[in-house]
């Protein structure tokens, strides 16, 4: 049999409580058709609770104290990743990240025969002479950008998740030849909450603004009217500065902001299915022998331990993700409840295409028959410079998030240790702290936590040199000020 084609389709910040095949409220009907043709997998873990530590782990293979990858730094040049593995097993190969942390200044473009930044270049802005202009210059791209000009100046934007689809299947259809790897980042459920305007008025019927969406660009922002609810804050606490400030103080943000915040997010992932079912559709009735992967790379908090959006600890509401596999060589219509990690993604796709995995990586296959009996995720030290957090934290609150954080998660049990030499047992799936723990099962999953992480802590961040477009693609989604 011909090596089968594998699109990696990864729906940025999705926690699985969310949708309705796990169990959500979210009805996300094209997810559980795919599941219907695949396997679901219940419980999947990210090794760390944002993009940069979860994509690092995907594209490596390895935990991130091994591949270096805690916070925002770059893929380790001597490393091999997933699309320079396939590029170099004869595949053709195609990439559209989602955030620049994911981006070609960190080394995600690596092996990819095109990486198609939608922040960088001379990608103009929409709505603009400049884009239209762009039409004429790629064919592959023409239809897409010209449909979602239109999309945009009437149903306002979508994080660009129709764009990146129409743009996938175009290369597909017209210059990548089987077999191929293609994987796809979009951002519509990750912060600021933004689906296109049907589906958030449908969430959102105290919502006031023009009815086009190109009025709207040009004339006036929109804004929530409804009792309890500050229009202003539920925008600001989507910024650096609100996060740092709902951080610092939960009571930031009251219940019905919360709530019209998860009504939103709730809206993006709809939007994201809705999407995802036409694009499925096309790969049934127009490819063969192709292996399809849906996945997010971290969760979401809407006010949970006094926690929002991502990075922030290592809860499952961070950490704990939607993963879906269809296609030739996996088992049909079946929910698999063992544990699992992102960081198997890389020796799985391996295992189902027939292609010999490096020896740098720490996962497994998925569908080994030797299952995990535990899973693990941590990240680096870090905020030292991020102002907001020492401008509204007390000392004592921004030491938590400052310090480093490793993590070993069982059936039973989840056990962390932090850099300032802390250790925290809790009791699964309660998540109920343990106050007075046995030393042997503290020592035994300590001693499991560091044969597998490192015992040192390093700081997350790096200086990574980033062009004005990356920067601007980070500040609208809340990481730089």
């Amino acid at each position: 049999m011909d090596a089968p084609n594998v699109v990696v389709l990864i729906a940025d910040a999705v926690r699985p409580d969310f949708i309705s095949c796990y169990g959500g409220e979210t009805a996300t009907p094209a997810i559980e058709s795919l599941a219907e043709r695949g396997t679901l997998f219940e419980n999947a873990y990210a090794v760390g609770p944002n993009t940069s530590i979860s994509h690092g782990g995907i594209f490596t293979g390895q935990y991130p104290s091994r591949s270096g990858v805690l916070g925002a730094n770059a893929l380790p040049a001597d490393t091999p990743v997933l699309g320079e593995w396939f590029a170099d097993a004869g595949y053709d190969t195609f990439g559209i990240p989602g955030p620049a942390k994911m981006g070609s200044a960190y080394g995600y473009d690596r092996g990819f025969d095109e990486y198609f930044e939608t922040y960088t270049g001379d990608k103009p802005p929409k709505l603009s002479t400049s884009y239209l202009s762009t039409l004429f210059r790629d064919p592959t791209l023409r239809g897409p950008l010209l449909r979602d000009f239109l999309r945009t100046a009437f149903r306002g934007p979508d994080s660009l998740t129709q764009l990146k689809f129409d743009i996938l299947q175009s290369k597909i259809e017209r210059e990548l030849t089987s077999p191929f790897f293609a994987l796809l980042n979009t951002t519509i459920a990750h912060t600021p909450y933004n689906p296109p305007r049907p589906y958030k008025e449908t969430a959102t019927p105290e919502l006031r603004r023009p009815r086009w969406y190109v009025l709207e660009h040009l004339f006036g922002d929109e804004r929530v009217v409804a009792e309890n609810v500050r229009s202003d804050r539920l925008y600001d606490a989507q910024t650096t500065d609100g996060i740092a400030q709902y951080l610092a103080d939960p009571s930031y943000l009251n219940d019905s902001e919360m709530d019209i915040l998860r009504r939103w997010y709730r809206a993006g992932i709809k939007y994201f299915d809705d999407v995802l079912g036409t694009f499925l559709d096309w790969i049934e009735n127009n490819t063969q022998n192709t292996i399809v992967v849906v996945m997010s790379d971290h969760g979401e908090n809407f006010g949970e331990r006094g926690l929002i959006v991502h990075s922030h600890l290592l809860h499952d509401e961070v950490l704990h993700v939607p993963l879906v596999i269809a296609g030739p060589g996996v088992p049909e219509g079946e929910r698999r409840s063992d544990l699992v990690s992102l960081v198997d993604l890389f020796e799985t796709v391996c295992d189902l295409t027939g292609i010999d995995a490096p020896g740098t990586t720490d996962g497994q296959s998925m569908f080994d028959t030797g299952k995990r009996d535990a899973v693990f995720a941590e990240y680096g030290s870090r905020y030292e410079e991020q102002g907001g957090h020492t401008k509204y934290m007390s000392s004592e609150r921004y030491e938590q998030f400052r310090v480093g954080r490793k993590q070993i998660r069982t059936e039973q049990y989840r056990f962390v240790v932090t850099s300032a030499g802390e250790e925290f047992l809790y009791r699964q799936p309660s998540d109920e702290r343990v106050e007075d723990p046995e030393e042997s099962v503290v020592s035994r999953l300590r001693d499991r936590l560091f044969e597998t992480l490192s015992p040192t802590f390093k700081t997350g961040d790096e200086n990574v040199e980033l062009d004005a477009g990356s920067r601007s693609n980070l500040r609208d989604l809340g990481y730089l000020e």
